[in-house]
């Protein structure tokens, strides 16, 4: 049986601290002078994207590893991805990104980043129910994990979990990922063993990680 370990986002010092309020994506950079000029920019169907754009207020902080978009949409450095293709883990797309500085569009990071759609799992096929504990909402839906227990014979190194509400999809890894993220010094990750992980704390891993930098009313998701 493996041994799991949850992925938090830790960003450190002079790292940015998500998405959502300090970048958007955009196809077409002629389009885009400053950042006011484009309202913030998503499709929900990303197949026929070649390569995108992220135009940013924190060019300078872009120095994760990985860093949660969307439920299964990450942005990740090579370094990164190249863990994920030598675990062989199911990407359903892989999209060059250039993060581009919002006020001067020649000040870019090119061939660093990438933009990826991974598998989400089905709870029902990689977690054991039976030992498992969580709290439902009124239309008996999984609210919060209380206790998440892989069934035995899991052989999957990396996952996103479907079904267990959007403050809670943060991945999920073996002991033989962890490790090789820690051989390249993976950058904003922190690693809880998955019986001892904090999900209640604050509601979830994004308030935890706020207490600890000792911040307040954070309203945005910062977990992987």
């Amino acid at each position: 049986m493996k041994n799991y370990f949850v992925m938090g986002y830790q960003p450190e010092k002079n790292m940015i601290q998500n998405i959502v309020s300090v970048a958007y994506f955009v196809e077409d950079l002629t389009h885009c002078k400053n950042y006011e000029d484009y309202p913030f920019y998503r499709k929900s169907d990303i197949k026929s994207f070649k390569s995108l754009f992220m135009v940013t207020k924190d060019f300078k902080k872009y120095t994760f590893d990985i860093l949660h978009d969307d439920p299964n949409r990450y942005v990740v450095s090579v370094k990164f991805l190249e863990i994920l293709k030598s675990f062989q883990i199911p990407i359903h797309h892989i999209i060059p990104l250039v993060v581009v500085e919002h006020r001067n569009h020649k000040l870019r990071l090119e061939n660093q980043f990438f933009y990826i759609q991974i598998e989400i799992l089905s709870i029902e096929n990689t977690i054991d129910l039976v030992k498992s504990k969580f709290t439902y909402d009124e239309y008996n839906s999984i609210e919060d994990v209380l206790i998440l227990k892989p069934n035995e014979n899991l052989e999957v190194d990396f996952f996103i979990l479907d079904e267990i509400g959007i403050k809670n999809q943060t991945p999920i890894c073996s002991e033989e990922f962890k490790i090789a993220c820690e051989k390249e010094k993976i950058r904003g990750t922190k690693f809880f063993e998955i019986a001892h992980t904090p999900w209640l704390k604050g509601d979830s891993l994004d308030n935890y990680f706020a207490e600890l930098r000792g911040e307040t009313n954070v309203e945005t998701l910062k977990t992987l």
